[in-house]
């Protein structure tokens, strides 16, 4: 049961028992506790907790500032994540439900001088059209990195990013070195932080259309500024330290 309504609706229906009212309901309810919205936490295996572990313990000493983090993202034009305060026998507040629910799917970059220009993706992302972005995004990526010695470029585990191919190639066409990331690790690259501000600002400016949702996305973008990016990859090595408390598991 997740709602007081529902405890009402099934107290009724039990045989001998009294009429339980809804204000009575609530009132004890009220006096245990009360009915919040669930997080939801990914299940992570003993493996996995093990790689994420060896893998904050290992670059404790690791210089993030010389890191491109890259990632895909996907937009949608109905998200919904925000909370609104409901007055005492008010209705629940209501937001408009766009139809159809457009989304878009997006790749940066972004590192401790800067980001990349933001690339639109159509369609499903395999192997060839990754490297295809990456060959496209290099300009902005060689900027970045220019002059500045050894760096490293870290995507995730997408099916696009692990043939040995795709790795070899980046490391070879960029003259970089590729930084391991564990599966099940959102929270091991800073770049999930910077999604996560502009979805919070997409979702308060609500587009209508497919249009007003790219036009979004992309002044959202802009609109991330270099303060930003550098607090989020400096908050990495604390939140590995965290890691390493909890044995691995997410935070």
């Amino acid at each position: 049961m997740s709602s007081v309504r529902q405890c009402v609706i099934r107290l009724n229906k039990v045989r001998n028992l009294p009429y339980a009212s809804y204000k009575s309901v609530n009132t004890y309810i009220k006096s245990l506790g009360g009915f919040v919205r669930l997080k939801l936490k990914s299940i992570i295996s003993e493996k996995n907790k093990a790689k994420r572990l060896a893998f904050c313990e290992n670059r404790k000493e690791f210089n993030f500032k010389k890191v491109l983090f890259t990632d895909e993202s996907c937009f949608q034009m109905n998200s919904v994540n925000r909370k609104a305060f409901r007055f005492k026998g008010q209705p629940p507040p209501r937001v408009t439900k766009y139809n159809p629910n457009y989304s878009i799917m997006v790749w940066g970059g972004i590192s401790y001088q800067g980001k990349t220009t933001l690339h639109f993706i159509e369609g499903k992302v395999k192997a060839k059209k990754y490297q295809e972005i990456l060959i496209h995004k290099s300009p902005d990526i060689r900027k970045l990195f220019r002059r500045r010695g050894r760096w490293y470029f870290q995507q995730d585990n997408a099916p696009c990013h692990r043939p040995n191919w795709v790795k070899n190639w980046i490391k070879e066409f960029f003259s970089c070195e590729l930084l391991d990331h564990p599966a099940q690790s959102p929270d091991l690259n800073p770049i999930e932080l910077i999604w996560a501000l502009m979805k919070k600002e997409i979702e308060i400016n609500r587009p209508t259309s497919k249009a007003q949702l790219k036009i979004a996305v992309q002044k959202s973008w802009n609109n991330i500024t270099i303060a930003q990016i550098r607090k989020c990859i400096e908050n990495l090595k604390c939140k590995m330290n965290k890691i390493v408390q909890c044995n691995g598991d997410l935070l």
